[in-house]
């Protein structure tokens, strides 16, 4: 197919993207689950505050668990690679009334609160947040969770996060493309596949966001004919 735009003023040339995909990327999902295997060890990337103490009786999935038996125990997560879309975690208090849990989350420079959770009982709980939570923001990379004691002390378990990273997706040959007209011929493509193209006008200090992005199919493979014999023709008339 023949990529085509409008001109825009000013602009020296055009740079063209043309992908499988509408996003112009693929896109990867991955879930990771820190069971605290090492005890007080933290894994790599996590951080725990001084206190932080080991429950080989009471846990989430598998022993152990981490137990929080002061105010200002807390337990920083990694940086994942990237943006979280759902965060749980086990957590159960000692007494009917532990104290409470403030949860976090960070895009890598600002500490947001997701929710303080208040009056954590002897029951189990696994807590979870995702978009559908008021407070939960999409650009989350890391969390962190910071204990009050109230009565007791409080376990902690089992935090699963899940993530999907994006990959930039293009056509061999047509990322960023530099164009100096405002077509371009588009080869090398699959059949019958739909692609999608975008386009940015470039200067010589600047350039535009892209433009809307536009959907092309190719056509099927042709059919191949192959010689056809014919014998015992009758012709009527002159």
């Amino acid at each position: 197919f023949v990529a085509n735009w409008n001109s825009v003023n000013n602009a020296t040339n055009y740079q063209l993207d043309v992908s499988t995909t509408a996003a112009f990327a693929t896109t990867t999902s991955a879930t990771v689950t820190e069971g605290f295997n090492k005890g007080k060890t933290p894994p790599p990337g996590w951080i725990f505050s001084k206190g932080i103490l080991i429950d080989s009786t009471k846990y989430g999935t598998a022993k152990p668990s981490l137990k929080f038996n002061a105010t200002g125990r807390s337990v920083t997560t990694a940086t994942y690679p990237a943006p979280a879309t759902q965060l749980s975690f086990f957590i159960r208090g000692l007494t009917t009334n532990s104290g409470s849990l403030l949860v976090e989350g960070s895009d890598g420079l600002i500490w947001k609160t997701i929710e303080k959770i208040t009056n954590i009982s002897k029951t189990s709980v696994t807590k979870t947040y995702d978009a559908g939570f008021s407070t939960w923001q999409n650009n989350f990379v890391r969390f962190r969770f910071t204990y009050t004691k109230a009565g007791g002390a409080m376990d902690f378990d089992d935090v699963t996060v899940n993530y999907s990273s994006a990959t930039p997706s293009y056509v061999p040959g047509y990322n960023h493309l530099t164009v100096n007209g405002t077509s371009q011929p588009v080869s090398g493509l699959a059949a019958n596949t739909t692609y999608y193209y975008r386009v940015r006008a470039m200067s010589s200090t600047d350039s535009s966001a892209y433009s809307n992005v536009i959907s092309a199919t190719t056509c099927a493979n042709s059919i191949s004919i192959s010689n056809i014999a014919i014998t015992n023709v009758n012709c009527n008339g002159s």
